[in-house]
């Protein structure tokens, strides 16, 4: 029987091996391989939860991709520089001069305007079961706004309501 550590150390082992032999980005079959090896060589980490299930879906569920491989290359993808990565965010990190670092989605001229204008409906708007989607709508919109007005101003708690 393996405990939870082992369990994670194995998973660890085994998903460097995979990514020292096909990179950060292994095709599914490989990952499904790499599950159902685990399963075959510690048939106590079997789980089958029914008919259509094989017993590794934990380690790696080819239909959702998810599972105890999937998670561990997600989080090791995290570290990767810009170049190593094989999908390029479309957000900016920005830093102010306190050494605070923020997440700012690209926003285009135009958009800008727009940004205003949903600003301006969010603050006039009463909270109402009619008009919250448009609300939820507006406070995504302006949510990057919103993000670097904290960070770089530190606005008071009565800011903030108004």
């Amino acid at each position: 029987m393996l405990s939870e550590t082992s369990r994670k150390l194995l998973v660890k082992i085994g998903v460097s091996a995979l990514v020292e032999q096909s990179g950060f980005y292994p095709c599914n079959e490989q990952k499904r391989m790499l599950a159902e090896s685990m399963v075959t060589l510690f048939p106590s980490l079997k789980i089958k939860m029914g008919e259509e299930n094989e017993g590794f879906e934990h380690f790696y569920d080819p239909v959702s991709h998810s599972g105890f491989i999937e998670m561990r290359l997600r989080n090791l993808r995290r570290k990767l520089h810009d170049d190593q990565r094989r999908y390029q965010s479309k957000r900016s990190r920005i830093s102010d001069s306190s050494g605070v670092s923020i997440t700012l989605e690209l926003t285009a001229e135009g958009e800008e305007e727009s940004i205003r204008e949903w600003m301006t409906v969010i603050k006039r708007m009463k909270p109402s079961p009619e008009n919250l989607n448009t609300i939820k709508v507006g406070m995504e919109k302006t949510y990057s706004n919103r993000r670097l007005w904290f960070a770089n101003k530190s606005p008071t708690l009565k800011e903030i309501f108004e």
